[in-house]
């Protein structure tokens, strides 16, 4: 009887030793998970800070961007101006010449 006991007694110890390797098998194994977990997320944090600092590069080539086209219709509507200016002096300078060959012929 005592014998059935100690061996009783021995399987349970060896059963309690397997399901304490398996538990500690287990916590192994989430450890490394959470080591990857860490990795994923700091490589990611990493990802989103360059993001962010691309939506602010974006953001401020747009307003700059913005700013050369008003720039760009301003030295537009001058030149506009400009050749206007030049067309009715060249027409001016044609009525002139017109005129003083009319009387000059005259």
């Amino acid at each position: 009887a005592e014998l059935r006991t100690l061996e009783f007694e021995q399987g349970m110890v060896l059963e309690r030793e397997d399901r304490i390797k398996r538990v500690e098998g287990n916590i192994l194994d989430v450890n490394q998970i959470m080591r990857e977990l860490g990795a994923l997320v700091h490589q990611q944090g990493d990802a989103i800070d360059t993001i962010e600092n691309n939506i602010e590069n974006v953001h401020g080539n747009a307003e700059l961007g913005a700013q050369e086209l008003v720039k760009a219709s301003n030295y537009q509507s001058k030149f506009r101006r400009k050749i206007c200016i030049l067309l009715v002096i060249a027409v001016i300078v044609l009525i002139i010449l017109t005129i003083i060959l009319v009387t000059k012929l005259s």
